[in-house]
């Protein structure tokens, strides 16, 4: 009775949680409360539906699974729908979409019941699913309520390029997109992260205008419970930790991984503003959210320029990129690697070992980063390579045929990646992979500012298991348990995430000062999320221990507390006056142009006009545009291909200016000569469907109309006349 009445109390909680979450949402008037309903739907119900596919058999999840199940119910679900999808040129829509997840979600319902699956449902397991759940909604809401204040896709990062991505792959219905900035060819770049967001759209029936910042939403509030969870679980593994103190580790760790920042927003957005409060006098300029990012080489006459971002960072700016989208799916793996640790006890050896699904799942993954974010495959690739070996070694012992059994592994890893990915490749030229020497490093200070926090609790962590597990074994108990082995391994990855940079980068178009910028950008994001469970995993273990241990604890909570200050502090400053909910405007992607801001006032008809065409695919000409600007607008809010679009960005996707620079110059000879015949073989060559001429165009070109007038059959104009839509009289109807 007393399990029961506590199940009883935890749901009545999980209701209310749910009920004002809801509440919250729907007060607020914003146009987006019923899409975001539907879409908070569909994420529970690919997480309840396909809870048996998160296969673990030691990890106890605070939350019953649900934020961890829905990470790898969706990279799966969406790898099914992709690749077939890809594959046998199927449309990737609503039918496509919702039958990757109900067949699936029947046939592993079926096996759970009949007892073939390592999860079943029970009581206890169903109430804290549902808990799960109810802080889902709870964290979807706060993130919808903040996003309100600023929703508007900005040019200042690549905001135009994830939401262009997303409403190319919408129109087209197609997994493999024509590039939307280079018409006629396929997008050469890592874009199955915005695939996956339309996945959800298709799946919730929301359009991109509010799936951009839905995924956003969902991205925080699922990285959140998932590391949350994750680090419950793990110090569960650990032995004579408590419910408490792992409830505190795992707050702890989600809370600077998903909310947190780095080193530097201790000292320059809180120590010393507080110092200038109490004394008056100035020590350091104002703060501004992005500073932590962009610390290392960003000083006058510094020749090195540095990127570490982290994921609060990234979610308040507004960025659907690459590494943001694959959050959802490197925890699941971290999970999977986890569970394989602490379940290498009872682990059967030979072929079931070999063909296990921890090694086949992991490879799946792993080939998934591949097409959302390729720096997160090798990066992750080694992390697991780290944890089976640490693991092998003490299960098996050195041996020529442990090391042979871990690299077969390794292979049967890879070529499970190679084959999920074969329709991303059959399309796709990989970008860059030569590795260069660093000639340029961090001052020490400056990257000693940014990482403390982390160096010292990762270095204190690791030593405390090193010596425990030295001691045990002289004493003659089980040394090294295998969650710590776990433990080390991940904690020595972040460690080398981060010292990487210093010695060796990728090479890409983007040289001297900006050499390593890349580099050191993609490895210290995932660092930071590994330095979070980190942090987290020390502080449940050492909540457990006595005295100094105990006191260290104390001080790491209260340090995570104080990091995840800094997503309050980054949303004032980013989003503008969240405390005042009169500030709030909406949800809605699309929203500021309807309320014309900016060029937008003049282009919001013709972005409308344009989408009123139902057609997959369109070509237009538009101006080329320059990377982070307002360029190319009709073709990121509409999905339709221009003939080049970003041109800085293309070159680094195609590797080379010249056929680039060619278009640019095509296109400035459309706008600039008046000779129509070159038009009309221009118009030919790139199938053009319209022809825009808005601010853009008019104010980079001297344009002369009487090019392309005898070759267009319809012109629409706004109310004001300045914006022209052409439509194109194809070859064949003209006489």
């Amino acid at each position: 009775m007393e399990v029961g009445g506590s199940m009883l109390k935890k749901n009545i909680v999980s209701a209310l949680i749910a009920a004002l979450s809801l509440l919250v949402i729907f007060t607020t008037g914003d146009p987006g409360s019923i899409p975001a309903l539907k879409w908070m739907a569909a994420v529970i119900f690919t997480a309840f539906l396909l809870r048996p596919s998160l296969f673990v058999r030691k990890l106890k999840f605070f939350d019953g699974g649900f934020a961890l199940s829905f990470g790898l119910a969706f990279a799966l679900t969406f790898l099914i729908a992709w690749f077939f999808s890809a594959l046998f040129h199927i449309k990737f829509d609503d039918p496509t979409v919702l039958s990757a997840v109900i067949i699936p979600s029947v046939i592993i319902n079926i096996l759970s019941v009949k007892g073939k699956t390592r999860f079943r449902w029970s009581k206890r397991e169903a109430c804290d699913f549902l808990f799960g759940i109810a802080l889902f909604v709870f964290l979807f809401a706060i993130a919808f309520y903040f996003k309100g204040f600023k929703s508007d896709i900005g040019e200042q990062t690549e905001q135009f390029m994830d939401f262009g991505f997303m409403q190319t792959i919408y129109r087209q219905k197609q997994v493999c997109p024509v590039d939307m900035w280079f018409s006629g060819e396929y997008l050469n770049y890592y874009y199955l992260g915005q695939a996956s967001a339309v996945f959800l759209c298709r799946l919730s029936f929301v359009t991109p205008e509010y799936g951009y910042n839905f995924m956003l939403c969902t991205i925080f509030a699922i990285l959140f419970l998932s590391v949350f969870s994750l680090i419950y679980a793990i110090a569960g593994g650990f032995g004579g930790v408590s419910r408490k103190e792992a409830m505190a580790g795992g707050f702890t760790g989600a809370l600077v991984t998903a909310a947190g920042s780095n080193g530097h927003y201790y000292i320059y957005g809180i120590f010393l503003p507080w110092l200038e409060k109490l004394t008056g006098k100035e020590l350091v300029k104002d703060f501004w959210f992005s500073d932590p990012t962009a610390f290392i080489g960003h000083f006058e006459g510094s020749t090195d320029l540095g990127k570490h971002e982290y994921p609060s960072y990234t979610i308040v700016l507004g960025d659907l990129h690459a590494h943001v989208c694959n959050m959802l799916f490197t925890i699941p793996l971290l999970a999977i690697l986890f569970d394989y640790a602490l379940g290498s006890e009872d682990m059967e050896s030979g072929r079931r070992e070999i063909l296990s699904p921890y090694v086949f799942v992991s490879g799946i993954l792993l080939g998934l980063y591949r097409g959302v974010n390729y720096w997160d495959f090798p990066i992750y690739f080694v992390v697991s390579g780290a944890v089976i070996l640490f693991c092998d070694l003490k299960r098996k012992g050195l041996s020529f045929k442990t090391v042979s059994i871990v690299l077969l592994k390794g292979v049967i890893i890879l070529i499970t990646g190679t084959v999920v990915m074969i329709p991303f490749n059959m399309n796709f030229v990989k970008i860059s992979s030569q590795i260069g020497i660093c000639d340029r490093h961090s001052v020490l200070w400056q990257y000693i500012m940014i990482w403390w926090p982390f160096i010292i609790s990762s270095v204190i962590f690791v030593s405390y298991l090193i010596i425990s597990g030295m001691r045990k074994n002289k004493a003659g108990e089980e040394g090294f348990s295998y969650e710590s082995l776990a433990s080390i391994a991940v904690a020595l990855c972040a460690l080398g995430l981060i010292i990487t940079p210093e010695f060796i980068y990728i090479k890409d178009i983007y040289g001297d000062a900006y050499q390593r910028y890349n580099t050191m950008f993609k490895l210290t994001f995932q660092a930071f999320i590994l330095f979070g469970i980190t942090v987290g995993s020390s502080a449940a273990l050492f909540l457990s221990k006595r005295r100094l241990l105990r006191v260290y604890a104390c001080i790491v909570t209260v340090m995570g507390l104080i990091s995840g200050t800094y997503i309050i502090k980054a949303s004032d400053l980013w989003l503008g006056g969240i405390l005042y909910s009169i500030n709030r405007e909406s949800i809605s992607a699309f929203d500021f142009m309807r309320r014309g801001v900016g060029d937008y006032a003049k282009e919001w008809s013709a972005i409308e006009r344009l989408n009123e065409d139902e057609r997959e695919h369109i070509n237009i000409v538009e101006a080329f545009g320059e990377s982070y600007r307002e360029d190319c607008k009709l073709s990121v809010f509409t999905g339709a291909c221009t003939v080049v679009g970003w041109n800085v960005h293309e070159w680094l996707w195609r590797g080379n200016w010249e056929v680039v620079g060619r278009r640019v110059d095509e296109v400035r000879e459309f706008y600039e000569s008046g000779d129509t015949e070159y038009c009309r073989s221009f118009l030919d060559k790139y199938d053009i469907d319209y022809i825009y001429l808005g601010p853009r165009e008019l104010e980079k070109y001297s344009v002369k109309v009487s090019g392309f007038s005898e070759c267009v059959s319809e012109v629409w104009n706004d109310e004001d006349g300045d914006t022209m839509i052409m439509t194109v009289e194809k070859a064949g109807n003209r006489e």
